[in-house]
């Protein structure tokens, strides 16, 4: 695994690891808000690891990594749908003005992160 595949995980999981303690129902934007940045990261790694680029915007990325997992299970596709559904949130969690009630989402994509940093890291060393 090169330097580069090896620092996004370690940024991955830092993500994770600065809002593992917070309170959904106090903090849902910034759980939100890392929690895809940690997915983006592992997801960049992928991808790096396995063709040796990525693409700079997010929708391409969550694009190819998509494409990757095509020809997978459906176990492996449904990683792809968390990704893409954490980039949602973000966007929500990131600038929407009005309140939303977005503490159980933030719940599920905290309880999510951790394995698809895990899926992530199997992939990037096939």
């Amino acid at each position: 695994m090169s330097d580069e595949v090896q620092r996004r995980f370690a940024k991955a999981r830092d993500l994770i690891a600065q809002v593992a303690t917070l309170d959904p129902e106090r903090a849902p934007e910034t759980i939100i808000h890392n929690c895809y940045y940690a997915m983006y990261h592992g997801a960049m790694a992928v991808l790096l690891a396995r063709s040796g680029t990525a693409p700079s915007k997010h929708s391409s990325l969550i694009g190819q990594f998509g494409l990757l997992l095509k020809p997978m299970g459906e176990a492996e596709r449904q990683e792809g749908r968390l990704l893409r559904a954490a980039f949602d949130l973000r966007l929500v969690a990131d600038y929407e003005v009005e309140p939303a009630i977005m503490s159980s989402e933030a719940r599920r994509v905290l309880d999510a992160a951790p394995g698809f940093l895990d899926f992530c890291e199997s992939l990037a060393r096939l």
